[in-house]
């Protein structure tokens, strides 16, 4: 049997590349006899931080993704609508048409494919029939007998999102589900126009399973009930692949808090200026620390290299009585993110999956992150789990104050919470499993 498991977005961050491996681990698990083709952006081993052992299971093939640059979209695509259907930007199509294959640049033929075939006939089945003779040829013939698509948030641009659905439903000829997924009511709100578009390709699936109750709510507005399921998100199946994984990080003093920031949100969605307020607010965070508590602090980037830059701003604003309580470490794939995060007590993020590996060894977690990406909403209340506590949003400099104080109660009661946070876990891990139970169904 041949089963392909494929996503949006290379596995070069770290929390994507761990919902890679922990599915495609959770897969091979449960199909002993399975191949599997990994298809993911930028697929070459280097530019990966898989699990290592991932990269070694002969079972597994790893491809170009669905949407690269690499894939050969024939040029009559574009040459069949010249006349009916006319580009927004001439310079796009110049730099598509006479580049080399290998040189055409992969925004632009994204835009090309979104405008040409979504925009103008906004329906599935021109998508689908220019892609598949394409997708065809690309994978030698090979139809799967069934197909994943990893977990995502659906957020801007959203054309990526149609285009993986439509190809991925090309060459599956068997039934194709999502692993758990979210929807960003930020990204929904802005991009009114397109709900019909990525209605009709959501439709396509045979099963979308969603993280929590919000992106349920959204979802079933404009997908049919019985296709949505709720799941726990795939990346806590870490803590069935490592049940015990070892620490990265002796300390020396009573807590060790780990730190990831991030900047990339606030750059997508214009809000520089409350970028700033925002490494002010960690700045006030690492100094009530350092005043309060006998701790030292871990600043670990989950996206190399851009949480790396914004590492650098918040040291950049920090004074030397603070640094000297600070150290940066650095994780090269998933299982250095594992061990560093491991030998945190409390971890404080930006990036959802560095919480959800935390969350997964019991490490209590406070996200600072947009509430209105919804993600880590869906996750806190499937778990369970205090929202008002564990929660902080990034987007709003009102809710800042509540970051040390929430923080500081989860310190000075550590114990209890962190007991709290294991028997959530420990009730729904086995969750994980259900969008590969419900695989094995249908394919029986």
């Amino acid at each position: 049997m041949q089963l392909l498991l494929t996503g949006l977005v290379p596995a070069s961050g770290l929390g994507d590349a761990l919902q890679y491996s922990v599915s495609a681990f959770l897969i091979l698990k449960s199909f002993p006899h399975v191949k599997l083709d990994l298809a993911i952006p930028d697929a070459q081993p280097g530019h990966c931080h898989l699990l290592p052992t991932l990269l070694t299971e002969k079972r597994i093939r790893l491809i170009s993704g669905l949407q690269d640059q690499s894939l050969p979209f024939p040029i009559n695509i574009l040459k069949d609508v010249k006349g009916r259907a006319r580009l927004k930007s001439r310079n796009d199509k110049r730099l598509y048409l006479h580049a080399p294959q290998h040189e055409r640049p992969h925004s632009n033929m994204l835009k090309i494919l979104a405008r040409v075939i979504f925009e103008k006939y906004c329906t599935s089945h021109i998508s689908v029939s220019y892609i598949r003779p394409s997708l065809c040829r690309f994978l030698n013939g090979l139809k799967f007998d069934g197909g994943f698509i990893g977990g995502h948030t659906i957020t801007v641009p959203i054309f990526d999102y149609m285009i993986v659905y439509n190809c991925a439903k090309a060459i599956t000829k068997g039934p194709l589900i999502t692993f758990p997924i979210s929807t960003s009511a930020i990204a929904l709100r802005r991009h009114t126009k397109h709900l019909n578009m990525i209605k009709k390709s959501l439709n396509l699936l045979d099963a979308v399973f969603v993280r929590g109750k919000y992106s349920f709510k959204m979802l079933t507005r404009f997908v049919d009930k019985n296709r949505v399921f709720m799941a726990l998100d795939s990346g806590f199946g870490v803590k069935l692949v490592y049940k015990d994984p070892v620490k990265a990080y002796k300390k020396t003093r009573e807590y060790v808090i780990g730190i990831v920031p991030r900047r990339d949100y606030f750059a997508s969605y214009r809000l520089k200026e409350v970028y700033v307020e925002y490494l002010k607010a960690l700045r006030y965070l690492l100094e009530g620390f350092s005043n309060n508590f006998d701790s030292e602090i871990l600043l670990m980037p989950h996206a190399i290299p851009s949480d790396e830059y914004t590492i650098s701003d918040l040291m950049k604003i920090l004074n030397s009585n603070v640094k000297k309580c600070v150290k940066v470490m650095r994780p090269f794939n998933v299982l250095d993110s594992i061990k560093i995060v491991n030998s945190c007590d409390v971890l404080i993020t930006s990036r959802m999956h560095a919480g959800i590996i935390a969350l997964a060894y019991g490490k209590p977690t406070v996200f600072f992150m947009p509430k209105e990406d919804t993600k880590v909403l869906d996750v806190l209340s499937y778990l369970g789990l205090d929202e008002e506590l564990y929660m902080i949003d990034s987007f709003d400099p009102r809710e800042y104050e509540k970051l040390f104080q929430s923080v500081k109660q989860v310190l000075e009661d550590l114990t209890q919470e962190a007991n709290a946070v294991k028997k959530c876990v420990d009730k729904h891990v086995l969750d994980v499993e259900k969008p590969i139970k419900l695989m094995r169904k249908l394919l029986a």
